[in-house]
């Protein structure tokens, strides 16, 4: 299972992947995606100095851009995979939207909220989103070469 990090805390995912590959089912591969601003894309964080010129990409170009970006049902359409959506029960007024707009684009995802939770569930309750994932892989086994 691959793991694409897009926050600034690059590490948020690392505890959940863990979690998952200690089943013993599943390979998991984080990627941190690195790059913005002046940062080395290949360096994980480490000093405020980047960070801080990670958070002017990120507020500059990265949240432009997402509130500029439009999907819908139409868009979504062709997607036929297993969709897991994870989310936070206390994601607050901009995360909890999202959920209902995964369910309008999504209607076959299957949806697991996690109370207490918010946005940064992966990093505060990864027991219960490592369960959710692995439970959620259990479910729908990729299919390779015709075999499971």
């Amino acid at each position: 299972m691959l793991w694409l990090q897009t926050a600034l805390l690059a590490d948020e995912l690392v505890p959940c992947a863990r979690r998952v590959a200690a089943t013993g089912r599943y390979a998991c591969l984080v990627q941190h995606r690195r790059g913005y601003a002046r940062s080395d894309p290949a360096t994980p964080p480490g000093s405020i100095e980047r960070d801080a010129a990670d958070a002017v990409g990120l507020l500059e170009g990265d949240v432009p851009a997402l509130l500029a970006w439009r999907s819908g049902a139409d868009d979504a359409a062709p997607i036929t995979a297993s969709v897991l959506s994870d989310g936070g029960a206390e994601s607050g007024p901009w995360f909890a939207p999202v959920r209902d707009w995964v369910r309008a684009i999504l209607p076959h995802a299957d949806e697991h909220v996690i109370l207490g939770a918010g946005h940064d569930l992966a990093l505060t309750h990864a027991d219960e989103m490592a369960a959710a994932v692995a439970a959620f892989l259990d479910a729908h086994p990729l299919e390779v070469g015709g075999a499971p």
